[in-house]
């Protein structure tokens, strides 16, 4: 009886595992190809010292449906994302990177399927106090100075106490 036991464990622990093999060996396959007759529009996304915004979460919003996107995805290590329209219409796209930064932008594609560069709008979120138009050299010679002034404000704070238990 032990025998007939042991018998049938190691049968369903050798054969199970097979039934498993042949069963996802079945499953369908993939493979790809490159289309080159299909219209893609390129879109750089960067930020206002250029440097490209890189791995953010882009969204496309086709003519024919405003609120769920036509296509979702990530900028590459370039700032740059690529999508196929299907339909001609102002097509809406919005890259952000998660921390505060975000561009919004619109491209019209044309019936006309042949690839052409197509004029883009946008609109920005505005990230913070400053003004895009802020040079980067302004903008840490003011950071600069206000670290120093709230240096300067702990110290006079500090000596003022000082003096006070001096007196």
């Amino acid at each position: 009886m032990k025998r007939s036991k042991i018998f049938y464990v190691l049968s369903v622990a050798f054969v199970f595992p097979l039934i498993f093999n042949v069963i996802s060996a079945a499953a369908h396959g993939t493979d790809c190809r490159v289309n080159e007759d299909i219209r893609t529009i390129t879109f750089d996304f960067f930020y206002d010292d250029r440097e490209p915004m890189q791995y953010c979460e882009v969204l496309v919003f086709s003519p024919l449906d405003e609120k769920i996107e036509y296509q979702n995805g990530r900028t590459d290590s370039k700032g740059r994302f690529s999508f196929s329209p299907d339909t001609p219409g102002q097509w809406r796209i919005e890259a952000s990177d998660g921390m505060g930064h975000m561009v919004k932008g619109t491209v019209n594609v044309e019936a006309d399927t042949s690839p052409k560069t197509a004029p883009v709008t946008q609109e920005r979120k505005n990230d913070g106090v400053f003004s895009e138009d802020i040079s980067k050299t302004l903008k840490v010679i003011l950071g600069l100075s206000l670290i120093i002034n709230i240096w300067a404000l702990f110290s006079f704070l500090k000596t003022r106490s000082v003096n006070k238990k001096a007196q």
